[in-house]
């Protein structure tokens, strides 16, 4: 019997986030994987215990490891912070599992996903709009890769499925992590920047989704949608307004979740922009 994992991953300040992910996934999709694994910088014991009520699940804590100074010179990278790269993890993870759904925990599931696990393809993802080359700073955007043309087509990483099929996952785990810091000045949309070079060093094939149905933008017409992924700011947390989302927040906090909690950089961001105001 093939097993699956349906995994994400985050800071400890978006815990009620991944809450609601988990209770999201039991509601709408609880087939679609037999664990739900998390990523953490750091979740409270508690709020491990409820998400781990709601749905069976494996906590890892990850660090990656790049050096303050190289952390400093990258904007995305000190925006998105570098739990983004845990995305990494799920090629190490087809040690175990033979599938490995990654989902962003700032997504609402509308429909069950059975689709995903029933395709063949080693690897399902959204094409970028843009270039490879788009995902670079403009510092970046010359360089010269070996191997690598920065003009086809990027990929993103909101969502995508892995098949123990890929290959020499292990191979490509370890070079995303090389790759990563030695790009880490120059990549401006970073793991689906380095994602995208991985897959044409490797000539990985993948089956394309539909952005329409798995990325949908909660702030346009998303009838037809299976997913919906608040990309950008605000967040469903920070006032984009989603009633299915809020509906699993209050279940979130009266299982006795953590309250989503704006961190102090955001507030005095908000509040001198409404000083210039």
């Amino acid at each position: 019997m093939n097993k699956t994992a349906v995994v994400t991953g985050g800071t400890h300040k978006d815990a009620a986030a991944i809450g609601v992910l988990a209770l999201n996934i039991k509601d709408r999709a609880a087939k679609l994987g037999e664990e739900l694994i998390v990523f953490h910088d750091g979740l409270s014991r508690r709020d491990r215990a409820i998400i781990s009520s709601v749905f069976p699940t494996k906590f890892y804590r990850y660090h990656f490891k790049i050096s303050w100074l190289d952390r400093r010179k990258n904007r995305s990278i000190r925006y998105f912070s570098p739990m983004v790269f845990c995305k990494y993890e799920c090629l190490q993870l087809l040690r175990e599992y033979d599938c490995v759904i990654w989902t962003d925990y700032d997504v609402v599931i509308l429909k069950d996903l059975h689709e995903l696990k029933e395709s063949p393809a080693a690897l399902q993802l959204v094409e970028a709009d843009g270039s490879l080359r788009d995902m670079f700073l403009e510092e970046g955007k010359m360089l010269q890769i070996e191997g690598i043309d920065l003009d086809q087509k990027g990929v993103t990483t909101p969502l995508f499925v892995l098949n123990r099929t890929i290959g020499d996952y292990m191979e490509y785990y370890r070079w995303c992590n090389e790759a990563t810091l030695k790009y880490s000045s120059y990549i401006d949309l970073p793991e689906q920047c380095i994602f995208s070079m991985m897959l044409q060093k490797y000539n990985i094939k993948y089956e394309c989704l539909c952005s329409e149905k798995y990325v949908a933008s909660p702030r346009k017409d998303y009838q037809n949608a299976s997913v919906i992924h608040a990309a950008g700011r605000p967040k469903f947390w920070e006032g984009l307004r989603n009633e299915e989302w809020e509906r699993y927040y209050a279940l979130w906090l009266e299982l006795g979740g953590s309250e989503y909690k704006v961190p102090l950089k955001e507030k005095i961001i908000k509040w001198k922009e409404k000083i210039r105001k």
